[in-house]
């Protein structure tokens, strides 16, 4: 407020006379001030809403990217097993070294490294024995044993001779996909193959294969794959 002096030759009481505009100046400085604030607000609750809504795309797209990864490697390896099932039925008998022979022909470190190995499980009586090593020690009919693993490197060989009939969760899964014919996966495991530290998950394919006209038990071929963090 400023004071204006009064016309006169004697002093008058001063009086003091508003300058118009300059509360209402304030007023919308303050509202722009206010305003802008909240608009500043509302921009950055903006900006946060875009990004999550970009970042929960993002996810969206990985993980279905991830899942149809998954799959088609599924698909692949069901593939695989299939050939190595066609192989059996293609021949009287399938020794080791034709085994060998076979799963080397796939070469699976170059086509397919995710596969640590295929093996040939068997279910047999508890005679004759003499060639394998059947783990865990200790009789019962009949042995669901790994007789065949490739590629026989130092990680696979601690699955052969291993008899999945006391292990719950594999068995039941290579059991059913006898009883039902067909492939089946199971879910997350500790793979034989893996060593004691940093020991990654995995899973495990079954292909059932029938004995025709003999009734025997039918034996099992399966794959092992470990499993990305990002698959786990």
């Amino acid at each position: 407020m400023k004071s204006m002096p009064v016309a006169g030759g004697h002093d008058a009481p001063k009086q003091t006379v508003s300058t118009p505009g300059r509360p209402l100046f304030r007023a919308l400085s303050w509202l722009i001030l206010i305003v802008g604030v909240a608009l500043t607000g509302l921009q950055a609750e903006h900006m946060r809403t875009r990004e999550a809504a970009l970042a929960r795309a993002k996810f969206e797209i990985r993980v279905t990217e991830l899942v149809s990864g998954f799959e088609h490697r599924m698909v692949v390896q069901a593939q695989i097993l299939r050939g190595v099932a066609g192989l059996f039925a293609a021949s009287a008998a399938v020794d080791r070294d034709e085994f060998r022979r076979y799963v080397q022909g796939l070469e699976l470190p170059r086509y397919y490294p995710g596969i640590t190995g295929i093996g040939y499980v068997a279910a047999m009586r508890a005679q004759g024995f003499a060639d394998y090593d059947i783990r865990p020690p200790g009789p019962r009919d009949p042995y669901t044993a790994v007789i065949y693993v490739e590629p026989f490197d130092w990680r696979n060989q601690g699955a052969l001779g291993f008899d999945m009939s006391l292990e719950p969760t594999r068995f039941a899964v290579a059991r059913r996909a006898a009883d039902e014919g067909r492939l089946l996966m199971t879910g997350k495991l500790t793979l034989l193959q893996e060593t004691r530290q940093d020991a990654q998950p995995g899973v495990l394919l079954f292909q059932p294969m029938y004995r025709a006209k003999t009734g025997a038990a039918p034996p099992i071929c399966s794959a092992g794959e470990p499993l990305d963090p990002a698959d786990a």
